[in-house]
């Protein structure tokens, strides 16, 4: 969903972010998954488009993006509505530009007794500039074309090379992904010690001032 997508972006540092491409798929829908299966998009990310420090590839189930959560799907987890996405087109392929960083701005909403609620409409978005494909032609050419738009990200010398910087970067992606599955999978199958299996309590000062300076 929209807060993966935020976090792998927020993963890689500013100067060495590269663009990106999503593919948003409907995996329940059997004529957007042949479609999206005949693109054979993994294996052209794999063999024919550039390599991770020079962009993100990462695809989108839209049937999913809301089942697969341990807490209660907010907009800004809600990447198709984010980007403006016309759903009842399928597949879609988008273009994220190097300046979109996932720092998404997040709004909250106090529930009572000084605590907060996070996830609102009134969210503020930081990436601009996505391009959408418009279906016709070679996607794999449209991409390369959106890709090579863009500057190469410099090469950071503590790596030494690009296949090592590219490493890294995947190395921090993984993390970051398994991250996130777990908590959509482990969160589930824990006991409940209430009915909803949560309970919000007031964070004491001292650390909330911790964990917010950090």
């Amino acid at each position: 969903n929209g807060e993966h997508f935020d976090d792998i972006l927020m993963d890689t540092p500013e100067e060495l972010r590269p663009g990106g491409l999503v593919l948003f798929f409907k995996s329940q829908d059997k004529t957007c998954k042949a479609a999206f299966d005949s693109m054979d998009y993994r294996t052209a990310a794999e063999t024919e488009l550039p390599p991770r420090e020079r962009v993100m590839i990462a695809k989108y189930d839209m049937d999913m993006h809301d089942k697969r959560l341990h807490t209660e799907f907010s907009p800004e987890q809600d990447l198709p509505k984010r980007f403006g996405l016309d759903t009842s087109t399928c597949p879609i392929l988008v273009y994220i530009p190097q300046e979109c960083n996932g720092h998404t701005e997040w709004c909250t909403e106090t529930v009572g007794d000084g605590i907060e609620m996070v996830g609102c409409e009134e969210f503020v978005e930081q990436c601009s500039g996505w391009r959408i494909w418009d279906g016709t032609g070679d996607w794999k050419a449209w991409a390369k074309e959106q890709i090579e738009s863009e500057p190469y990200p410099p090469l950071d010398k503590a790596f030494g090379d690009y296949n090592r910087q590219g490493s890294w970067i995947k190395g921090r992606d993984r993390v970051t992904t398994n991250t996130h599955m777990r908590n959509n999978f482990l969160a589930p199958a824990l006991p409940k010690f209430s009915d909803t299996g949560t309970k919000l309590i007031k964070i004491p000062d001292e650390l909330y001032k911790e964990l917010t300076d950090f």
